[in-house]
C-alpha cells in the first residue's frame, strides 16, 4: 500500500500515492483504475502468485508442494472476500479447486479430491476437467456407480473422448480392486497365491495385450489434457 495518500491539488477527484521507491500513482476515487503511472495494486495479487507457484511446483514433480501452494492461494483469495466482486473471486477459485482435485488424486487422497472436484463443479458446472476428476475420485473410493454416473454426464455434455478415457481407466481400477480383494482373501486363508488350473489361451493373451495398448493410447491422447493444470 502507498505510504501516503493525499488529494492532488489540481484534481479533487483523484488521489496520489507515494510509494517507497518515490514513484507516484494517481487513482480515481471510487475506482481501482489508475489514472497515470503505476497500476493500482491488485488485491488478488497474492492469490495469483501462489497459484503460479503451485503450477511451477507441479511441473517440477513436487505434488505435495503444489497442493500446499494452491491451498495458500485459496486462503489468500478468501482474505479479500468483500473487496472484489464475487464473480472475480469465483473465476480464480474454480481452477484452484480443480487443480487441487488433480493434485490430491495423485497423492491418492481420494475423499479430499472428491470434495475439491465438487466445489470446482459448483463454481463451474460445465468444467470437463473437474467432472473427470470427480469420476476418478469416486473410482479411487470404490464408488463405481457414482464414477460411471459422472462419466455419463460428461458424455451427455458432448465430451465423448473424455468419457471414453474415463471408462477405460475405470475398468482398470475395477480390475485392480478385484485383484487386491483376491490377494487379501488368499492371505487371510494362509495362501500366498492361488494356482491357476488352466493357463490363459493365446487368444486371452492377445486380448490383454490389446487392452493394455488401448489403455496406453487413450491415456496418452486424452488424459494429458484432462490432467493439465489451469
Amino acid at each position: 500500500m502507498p505510504l501516503l495518500m493525499a488529494a492532488t491539488a489540481g484534481n479533487i477527484g483523484s488521489r496520489s500515492g507515494i510509494w517507497k521507491d518515490g514513484s507516484t500513482t494517481r487513482v480515481a476515487l471510487g475506482s481501482c483504475t489508475p489514472v497515470t503511472g503505476r497500476p493500482a495494486r491488485d488485491p488478488l495479487a497474492a492469490a495469483a502468485a501462489y497459484r503460479i507457484d503451485g503450477s511451477e511446483l507441479w511441473k517440477s514433480g513436487d505434488v505435495t508442494g503444489a497442493v500446499a501452494r494452491w491451498r495458500c492461494a485459496l486462503s489468500a483469495a478468501e482474505d479479500v472476500r468483500g473487496r472484489v466482486p464475487e464473480s472475480v473471486l469465483d473465476s480464480l477459485q474454480q481452477p484452484l479447486h480443480a487443480n487441487l482435485a488433480q493434485g490430491l488424486l495423485r497423492l491418492e487422497r481420494f475423499s479430499d479430491a472428491r470434495e475439491e472436484a465438487l466445489e470446482a463443479l459448483r463454481l463451474q458446472p460445465t468444467c470437463t476437467k473437474a467432472r473427470y476428476r470427480l469420476a476418478e475420485a469416486h473410482a479411487g473410493l470404490g464408488a463405481w456407480v457414482e464414477a460411471s454416473e459422472a462419466l455419463a454426464e460428461l458424455e451427455v455434455c458432448g465430451h465423448t473422448a473424455a468419457a471414453a478415457c474415463g471408462r477405460t481407466l475405470l475398468r482398470r481400477r475395477q480390475r485392480e480392486a478385484k485383484e487386491a480383494e483376491k490377494t487379501l482373501a488368499l492371505r487371510m486363508l494362509g495362501c500366498d497365491s492361488a494356482p491357476s488350473l488352466t493357463p490363459p489361451s493365446r487368444k486371452e493373451d492377445n486380448v490383454r495385450i490389446a487392452a493394455s495398448d488401448d489403455l496406453a493410447l487413450v491415456h496418452d491422447e486424452g488424459a494429458k489434457n484432462l490432467e493439465a493444470m489451469d
